[in-house]
């Protein structure tokens, strides 16, 4: 088989056409109807330096945001915890006083020192129930000590003087 000898000038343009950057247009029949329309699509872009600074500024920035946000939750879940424990006992309490019908509560009490006895009772007011009854303490025996607490610095008589006594 014999090579088909190409001029020169066919040569370099044949060259030319294949290390052409653009692709040859294709060719359309006169009679086609074409609609065109722009529409935005997010592409990847090359940064220029001014742009890479704005972007790390402002990746500086959220980040401190961020952490100040994680600081401001965390501090918001402890008062959170808080509030859910309080009212975890107050749930507590509320099935304690139903299930046993009963709650605690603050009551007038009065306590009795009988020194005939040597004996201390404690009553409550509401019910007169009898909550204890016990021994008197050395300190609770001392009679001048029991009248001192039932009056005031004024009302308390005055002592004899050992000069008038003697007259």
């Amino acid at each position: 088989m014999q090579k088909k000898k190409v001029s020169k000038k066919t040569s370099e343009k044949i060259e030319a056409r294949d290390t052409a950057t653009e692709p040859p247009k294709p060719t359309k029949p006169p009679d086609d109807v074409i609609k065109r329309s722009r529409f935005e699509r997010e592409l990847e872009v090359i940064l220029t330096r001014e742009e890479v600074e704005s972007v790390s500024s402002t990746l500086v920035h959220t980040l401190r945001e961020r952490e100040t946000k994680e600081l401001e939750f965390k501090e918001q879940a402890k008062r959170n915890r808080g509030i859910l424990q309080d009212l975890q006992i107050s749930v507590r309490k509320l099935i304690d006083s139903v299930s046993g019908r009963t709650e605690l509560r603050e009551i007038t009490c009065e306590r009795e020192l009988n020194y005939s006895t040597g004996r201390v009772t404690d009553h409550r007011m509401d019910t007169g129930e009898i909550l204890s009854e016990r021994e008197m303490t050395e300190k609770e025996r001392q009679v001048s000590l029991a009248i001192e607490e039932e009056f005031s610095d004024d009302e308390l008589p005055e002592p004899e003087d050992d000069d008038k006594a003697e007259e």
